[in-house]
């Protein structure tokens, strides 16, 4: 199979089908709802400075599990400190992971066949992918530990979430080739 991100004078470039894009673009678009806070914009009139830098919010752990992976604590023995720092960055790196995905969508949104992809653009692809296989392989059980894996290739033949797998899998491949032309780069 060819690379699929090529390197490019701006920073990488991208050849998609049609279907592929549009896979793409409900996933990305998915990921960019699902970044939404949960709770209303914080009331900062309390705080003017955590306003004016842009801190302060929820310090929740998120409850669907996807999201909890996306922003784990910081501090798995330490309750207050793991809320504290939550509440202090957890909005920031949602809005920054939500950035990213809505770039990688307006990229999409090309009217060429081929997508060119500027150093910044290529930032936002690495988040994203990284971000959207978070997603996929939590909804999927899928795990670094062997016990706990809910998946093999027994399973992956008859279980109705087998597409999911290999759209979990064809995004770790253009993740890959991006990350190679990246390397080269920088090389």
């Amino acid at each position: 199979m060819p690379d699929r991100f090529r390197s490019h004078k701006e920073g990488a470039s991208l050849v998609l089908q049609e279907q592929e894009r549009e896979v793409l673009v409900h996933l990305f678009s998915e990921l960019a709802f699902l970044l939404q806070p949960e709770q209303p914009e914080p009331d900062h009139a309390a705080d003017p400075l955590a306003a004016m830098v842009g801190i302060g919010g929820d310090d929740q752990e998120p409850d669907d599990p996807a999201l909890a992976r996306l922003f784990p604590s910081a501090y798995r023995d330490d309750d207050d400190s793991a809320l504290e720092f939550r509440r202090l960055t957890q909005d920031g790196l949602r809005s920054r992971k939500t950035a990213s995905a809505v770039a990688v969508l307006e990229s999409l949104h090309s009217d060429s066949q081929r997508i060119v992809i500027d150093e910044q653009g290529c930032q936002s692809w690495l988040t994203s992918l990284t971000d959207l296989r978070l997603v996929l392989s939590t909804r999927l059980g899928i795990t670094d530990d062997p016990a706990t894996q809910e998946w093999d290739e027994q399973t992956a033949a008859v279980d109705q979430r087998a597409q999911l797998l290999a759209i979990y899998d064809w995004l770790g491949y253009l993740q890959d080739t991006l990350v190679r032309v990246l390397a080269k780069r920088l090389a």
